[in-house]
């Protein structure tokens, strides 16, 4: 069970919701299953915006670990004279990690993806794509709208448009049964509705058969000059996970 007392401080927001993990950062490095065992691990890029989940991804791996403090330099040089983000085509990426899909219904957005990572996407309505048309993948990225969330909008959660996009979350990874889901949202999400709301979507997730647990990660803490807390849900499909690790 996941204490989110102890991981918020907040009192009013629900102390447990769903059965979760603590091992599931572990990743696939502990997992024996088909879908992990591929040179490639497919992801989707759902709500995908310019690219942020898929950029970390293919930063991961050893080699690139060796090299963070060169590459924070080499790229706030690179970018300190626009507001913008280039990616550095000699930049040596992990290439255990494929992306497979980009969803983002922004126009703009989708600009900026494209001509960073040098591809021809066009906006999508995510609302409006079967699960059929969208590849088979290891793992689903999700950085869900959080204007319905946020502190600094009107916190209408599920009432507005935007906060219903969790439900395309729960359909996709319902009928499409990635190994691994990460998903992210502003720590506002955690309280609303006296953390009603996010209880409601860890259940779901449950439900549709992943254990989930959850971190918050501060950017002041990685390198950005911001103060930003996100929620980051980790979830790993049940039937990859040791019985001794639901207790």
């Amino acid at each position: 069970m996941i204490n989110i007392e102890e991981k918020t401080g907040n009192k009013n927001i629900i102390q447990e919701h769903v059965r979760g993990t603590s091992n599931l950062q572990e990743g696939w490095d502990s997992s024996n299953s088909e879908e992990t065992s591929n040179k490639h691990i497919r992801f989707i890029d759902l709500f995908g915006g310019v690219g942020g989940f898929r950029l970390g991804l293919e930063r991961a791996g050893k080699a690139n670990r060796e090299r963070k403090s060169e590459i924070v330099d080499k790229n706030i040089r690179q970018n300190s004279s626009n507001f913008g983000y280039s990616v550095d085509s000699n930049e040596k990426t992990d290439d255990r990690f494929k992306c497979v899909g980009y969803y983002d219904i922004n126009r703009y957005a989708t600009q900026v993806y494209n001509k960073q990572f040098g591809e021809s996407h066009k906006p999508t309505d995510i609302t409006k794509i079967s699960s059929d048309d969208i590849p088979e993948h290891d793992l689903l990225c999700a950085g869900v709208p959080c204007q319905a969330w946020s502190i600094a909008g009107k916190r209408k959660g599920f009432e507005d448009s935007r906060g219903t996009m969790w439900f395309e979350v729960f359909r996709i990874a319902k009928e499409k049964q990635p190994a691994y889901l990460l998903l992210e949202n502003v720590k506002g999400i955690l309280s609303h509705n006296e953390g009603r709301s996010f209880e409601m979507i860890c259940e779901s997730l449950t439900e549709i058969g992943y254990a989930v647990d959850f971190t918050i990660f501060n950017s002041k803490n990685w390198g950005v000059p911001q103060n930003r807390e996100r929620v980051f849900i980790h979830a790993k499909r049940l039937d990859l996970i040791d019985e001794c690790q639901l207790i």
